[in-house]
């Protein structure tokens, strides 16, 4: 049994505790997987990137807890999705599940009053709603107990930008700003043919060369490489870009990296 936690609880609260508390005392054998506890508040940007690009990389059958949900209390659907592969997510719909609902198998609202608490909390819907529903199937009980089928078009859908192409040039943004400050973009690398000359803008600086590693750059220079994911980023060796670039999430809609082909 494995089960994942993605939340914005942060590590100087009790919540996260009372989580795995609860979920140890139910199921002793249980394996947690802390994947991130420390989004910003209500940061669902970030914990789309999470969901996109960390949790495929789990087996199938986990559990996935992802509980970033600024609308807690109010009338936005507590949601359990089974996608194709046969794993779990449970969390808000608030646009943050967007990429599991898309792979859906199974989506249900989570409102079945034998397994969620019997007076649900308006403001810890992560103990009362999610994480009832979470040990459930854990426990190896079916998804579809836990409440009515739904339907995709009914739900909150807000995916990650994509890149678009305007003639000659990809326009994209950056999606993640990970613990170094390197800028994630939506740019895959694939995207740059092999060998064709291109220019990289982003707020002013320009290159044209995509650099392999970090540690080929003299320090403090500013580089295009490829990160983990796949994905083109701007980073500096022994910095921070976004430091460097004044940046932050609450501008990643705002600022565009254009890459222009050459012919």
């Amino acid at each position: 049994m494995l089960l994942t936690l993605l939340t914005d609880f942060g590590s100087q609260s009790p919540y996260l505790a009372i989580i795995k508390g609860i979920a140890l005392s139910r199921l002793p054998a249980l394996t947690i997987v802390d994947v991130c506890n420390q989004v910003e508040p209500a940061d669902i940007r970030t914990g789309q990137f999470f969901l996109t690009y960390c949790h495929p990389e789990f087996p199938a059958g986990t559990v996935h807890l992802a509980v970033i949900d600024p609308g807690v209390g109010t009338d936005r659907l507590p949601l359990a999705i089974r996608t194709r592969d046969g794993s779990f997510y449970i969390g808000p719909d608030n646009g943050l599940l967007t990429s599991q609902i898309n792979n859906a198998e199974h989506l249900c609202q989570i409102s079945n009053p034998e397994i969620i608490a019997d007076r649900p909390a308006a403001t810890f819907h992560g103990r009362d709603i999610f994480l009832p529903a979470a040990l459930h199937l854990l426990a190896g009980n079916p998804l579809a107990d836990l409440g009515p089928a739904v339907e995709p078009a009914a739900l909150v859908q807000d995916p990650l930008p994509r890149p678009h192409h305007q003639d000659n040039r990809i326009i994209g943004k950056i999606i993640y700003i990970d613990p170094f400050g390197n800028l994630i973009t939506n740019i895959a690398r694939d995207l740059l043919p092999e060998g064709r000359p291109f220019r990289c803008q982003f707020r002013g600086w320009l290159t044209d060369t995509l650099t392999t590693t970090y540690g080929q750059a003299p320090p403090r220079a500013t580089i295009l490489t490829c990160s983990s994911f796949g994905l083109l980023e701007i980073a500096i060796n022994r910095g921070s870009a976004a430091k460097r670039f004044a940046f932050d999430r609450h501008q990643l809609a705002t600022s565009e990296v254009i890459i222009t082909l050459d012919d």
